[in-house]
C-alpha cells in the first residue's frame, strides 16, 4: 500500500506536525508512516480518498483512532464525522457506535467488519480519551441542488451539497459514470465566481469520460478560464446569480 500511495503522489511524514495534522480535499497529500503501529486501515482510506470526501467528509485526519477509519471506510454518510474537531482525542466506542447504526455500506462482501481488532498495527495501544461532545449544526440546512449536463453518449450530474460541512463552504461534486470510484468535487470559493466550480467539473468529466482508465482521468489538467467561459451558457441561471450563497456565516 506504501509504494501505491507514493506512486499517486502521496508523501510520507513521520509524525502528524502541526499543519499537517489532515488531509482535504484541495491540500497536499501525505501520509503518517508511524500510523503503521496503530492501523492498516489509514493507509486502505487513503486509497479512497477521493471517495470518502464525495461521501461528505470535509477532512481525513492522520492520528485516529482504528475505528474512526472503519467508519471513513463503511459508513455511506461521513457528515457526522464533521462534528468532531479531534479524531484523535475520541473514543473507539463513539466510532463503534455510528459503525452499529442504520448508515453502513453494503459493498456485497461484509466490508471490514468483523470487529474492532481487524486491520489494527501490531502492538497498537490506543489509551482510553474522552469523547469529544458532537457540535451543534453549523445552521439551517441550505436548499440542495442538481443539475444535468450532457456529456458525450450519457449525462452527467453535479450536485451542490446543501450544507457546508465543518467548514461551512458549499462543495459541487460529481461521479463519473464512465470509472469506479472517480469523483471530482470543488469548493464554490475556489473560484472567483461559483459557476466556474461547476463548469471545471463538467469539462473534467467530459474530456475524462472517453479515457481507459481512471489514473488517465485523474492526469487531466485543470481547465482555463477560456475553457470556462466557453460553457458558462450551460450554466443553471441560479448559480450565475451573484447573491448565489457559496459559504454559512460564521456564528
Amino acid at each position: 500500500m506504501l509504494h501505491e500511495l507514493i506512486h499517486r503522489g502521496f508523501r510520507p511524514q513521520e509524525y502528524a506536525i502541526a499543519g499537517l495534522q489532515c488531509l482535504n480535499p484541495d491540500g497536499r497529500r501525505s501520509f503518517v508512516v508511524r500510523m503503521l503501529l496503530r492501523s492498516v486501515l489509514y493507509f486502505e482510506a487513503l486509497l479512497q480518498l477521493e471517495s470518502i470526501f464525495a461521501r461528505g467528509a470535509a477532512e481525513v485526519r492522520h492520528n485516529g483512532p482504528h475505528a474512526y477509519y472503519k467508519c471513513l471506510l463503511e459508513l455511506d454518510d461521513l457528515t457526522p464525522l464533521n462534528a468532531i474537531a479531534d479524531a484523535s482525542v475520541v473514543s473507539d466506542k463513539w466510532f463503534t457506535a455510528l459503525l452499529d447504526g442504520p448508515g453502513r455500506r453494503d459493498d456485497g462482501d461484509g466490508g471490514h467488519g468483523g470487529g474492532s481488532s481487524d486491520g489494527e498495527g501490531v502492538g497498537a495501544i490506543v489509551p482510553a480519551a474522552p469523547v469529544a461532545a458532537p457540535l451543534p449544526p453549523a445552521a439551517a440546512p441550505l436548499p440542495e441542488h442538481a443539475w444535468v449536463f450532457p456529456c458525450i453518449d450519457a449525462e452527467i450530474t453535479v450536485r451542490l451539497d446543501y450544507f457546508s460541512h465543518a467548514s461551512r463552504r458549499r462543495r459541487a461534486y460529481c461521479s463519473c459514470p464512465a470509472h469506479a470510484d472517480c469523483f471530482k468535487y470543488h469548493y464554490l470559493l475556489t473560484f472567483d465566481e461559483p459557476w466556474k466550480a461547476v463548469a471545471s467539473i463538467v469539462l473534467y468529466m467530459r474530456l475524462g469520460m472517453a479515457l481507459p482508465t481512471k489514473r488517465d482521468h485523474q492526469r487531466i489538467p485543470a481547465a482555463t478560464d477560456v475553457e470556462l467561459n466557453a460553457i458558462r451558457d450551460e450554466m443553471p441561471p441560479d448559480l450565475l446569480d451573484p447573491e448565489f450563497v457559496v459559504a454559512l456565516p460564521a456564528d
